[in-house]
């Protein structure tokens, strides 16, 4: 429950009710770095998740390593680290059919589509997003639709498909804002006034 209502906390951009809802789920996330990766600091993510991947790995915890090792391949895809990105995001993709947990998978998706955009390979990261929109719109989970949607747009603006990435873009801006998840607006407005940024989510 408490790490529900950090989540909601983040979205709406409250980052002191944030802090007064962590739970041992911001402990595992700063552990592994996505933390850093949305604070935009890949060189700091990336220790972290390679520790975290080994660890989980020696531990046999297929879902735990699936999210650190997308972890290392973002950041590492972020850094310009593009071999050691395609190895981490070759090793997430054969493990992410065995993660379970809804919220993790969808997490992990996304991750990996930003990595793949980054590596060169955008139109493959785009189509790969389509089923976890889907499922995330079926199970109403409200905070991944709109990653989804906002990694959508950021890389249908860097494909030559502007037109489609800013219509996806204006409509999640006004869609987050109406529901008070002012950092999504957020970043929706950013990636409209920036439209030649990086699909990193910054």
């Amino acid at each position: 429950m408490l790490s529900q209502l950090a989540l909601i906390a983040l979205a709406e951009d409250d980052l002191d009710g944030a802090k007064a809802f962590q739970t041992e789920s911001l402990a595992l996330r700063e552990g592994i770095g996505s933390r850093n990766l949305e604070q935009g600091q890949p060189d700091l993510a990336e220790p972290l998740a390679l520790q975290a991947a080994a660890t989980f790995r020696e531990q046999k915890s297929d879902h735990l390593e699936t999210v650190a090792d997308s972890v290392v391949a973002l950041s590492q895809a972020m850094l310009k680290k593009f071999p050691e990105a395609r190895r981490a995001h070759q090793r997430a993709s054969t493990l992410a059919p065995t993660v379970e947990f809804k919220q993790l998978r969808l997490t992990t998706a996304i991750m990996l589509a930003r990595a793949n955009a980054l590596l060169g390979r955008t139109a493959e990261a785009i189509q790969s997003l389509q089923t976890p929109l889907a499922e995330a719109v079926q199970l109403g989970l409200v905070t991944h639709q709109f990653e989804i949607r906002l990694a959508l747009g950021e890389m249908e603006m860097q494909s030559g498909n502007a037109a489609k990435g800013r219509t996806r873009l204006s409509e999640l801006r006004n869609d987050a804002a109406a529901k008070g998840y002012k950092l999504i607006a957020r970043k929706a407005a950013q990636g409209l006034e920036r439209p030649g940024s990086s699909p990193n989510g910054r």
